[in-house]
């Protein structure tokens, strides 16, 4: 499944900057690699774009956020299980400064 999403804050930039669009690629079963780019459900903020720094197959995901000054850090969102990454972003625009 192929959904279209909208950034909203800072804490992916310079790659994804507020008011891109992400294609975000939902299959039945996918393998995550460090560096992807996925969006998944956080229980307190809701619906999330962050970097996959690392992969422990008893734990899940370890994700954090491109912009350190204004991301949630990683230690904070913890390790995150399969069952929350709602897919993977295969596409993105970027959004122009001037637009």
């Amino acid at each position: 499944m192929l959904s279209v999403m909208k950034v909203a804050g800072r804490s992916m930039m310079p790659a994804l900057p507020p008011g891109s669009f992400v294609l975000v690629f939902s299959p039945g079963k996918w393998t995550l690699d460090v560096n992807d780019v996925v969006v998944f459900r956080c229980p307190n903020r809701g619906k999330l774009v962050k970097r996959v720094l690392s992969v422990e197959p008893n734990k899940g995901y370890f994700l954090g956020g491109d912009n350190i000054a204004e991301s949630i850090s990683a230690a904070e969102i913890g390790w995150v299980p399969r069952r929350q990454i709602i897919g993977k972003v295969i596409w993105h625009s970027v959004k122009s400064a001037t637009a």
